[in-house]
């Protein structure tokens, strides 16, 4: 046995829990990445390392609630959901502590060591700061009665050493309901937002799709045909609720302006949308002078480097030429794979 073989199993057994709405672990100071996210524009595929970081944050989390009962704290609620006002996941808190002079929300954290200093020394990081306050704003849903938590308790292990830190945190109404606001705002939101830039950026899993140096996944919700109604995706064409994406996938018009490609027009009619050399479209549209490509297509364009290549545009409308790429079968009936291999 080797890491290797470790690495492949955990990879195939890898499942992404669906990302269905703006969660308060998802908060950060930067309203596109929050957006992105939700839009699923990047691909999520967590590499095995990293899911045995996770992994081992949810075993030590399950310890510190064994050393809190230990020093006599009750702990309940564990994994308890909170939704927003449109009824999507907020997330799920890891408990609530009970004390003899009230309750208070529970969150526990691991670190390694740099971060655990950082932490002792600067306070809580902005990010989980803004998690307890979106958790206790919505915490009377918790309550038979309605009662709000007002207190958070932050426990935190230095994955390094085993030291134990520990921190409490007011609830700050303004500024919970100014975050709640924020979030649900980019909720309802088909406008790319703009981003906040700082050296954080260069942490984002969202970088090169920000840039415009990398095309966002192909998604129901990247698509120009999909909107946003009562904080749910919406499209016209699915039959899942906006899961999985189909061949009239249009890539959203302000994404491929963040690629550098120039939006000239929309045919809402159709819908249709143009651009300087090429239009975008479901298949079966036309356009008198460009050619038309839905986004897989237009993905196979552009891994091509064609789709600003005026001639090679021009050919492909005279010809209406259709790079072929998506997810639809190229294996004909004698079992050849045309777009892997050619048989001579």
């Amino acid at each position: 046995m080797d890491t290797l073989t470790i690495d492949k199993a955990m990879a195939s057994n890898q499942k992404h829990r669906a990302v269905n709405s703006i969660s308060a672990s998802m908060w950060s100071e930067c309203d596109r990445k929050m957006w992105l996210s939700l839009r699923r524009a990047s691909p999520q595929w967590v590499e095995p390392q990293t899911q045995r970081t996770f992994d081992i944050g949810h075993a030590l989390e399950e310890c510190m609630v064994k050393w809190l009962e230990t020093s006599g704290v009750k702990i309940g609620m564990r994994e308890a959901a909170l939704k927003n006002s449109y009824g999507t996941s907020l997330g799920h808190i890891d408990g609530i502590a009970v004390f003899p002079d009230g309750f208070q929300l529970l969150e526990m954290k691991t670190a390694n060591d740099s971060r655990f200093k950082a932490w002792l020394k600067t306070g809580v990081p902005d990010n989980y700061f803004a998690q307890v306050q979106l958790y206790m704003h919505h915490s009377a849903q918790l309550s038979a009665k309605g009662n709000q938590l007002t207190k958070a308790l932050f426990v935190v292990i230095n994955k390094n050493t085993s030291e134990l830190h520990t921190e409490e945190v007011h609830y700050e109404k303004p500024y919970a309901q100014l975050q709640t606001e924020r979030i649900e705002g980019l909720i309802a939101s088909d406008a790319y937002p703009a981003p906040t830039t700082s050296y954080k950026c260069r942490f984002c899993q969202h970088q090169s799709v920000c840039e415009g140096k990398t095309l966002p996944e192909i998604d129901c919700r990247t698509c120009a045909n999909v909107s946003v109604n009562d904080g749910k995706f919406e499209c016209p064409y699915s039959s899942d609720g906006c899961e999985t994406p189909c061949d009239k996938h249009i890539m959203h018009p302000q994404l491929m302006e963040g690629m550098g490609f120039k939006m000239v027009n929309v045919d809402g009619s159709v819908p249709l949308v143009e651009y300087e050399h090429f239009c975008m479209a479901a298949p079966g549209a036309t356009h008198p002078t460009k050619p038309v490509f839905n986004s897989y297509e237009m993905k196979r364009s552009l891994a091509d480097g064609m789709l600003n290549d005026p001639t090679y545009m021009a050919i492909a409308k005279a010809f209406d030429a259709k790079p072929i790429d998506s997810p639809f079968s190229t294996v004909d009936e004698n079992g050849i794979d045309w777009d892997k291999e050619i048989p001579f």
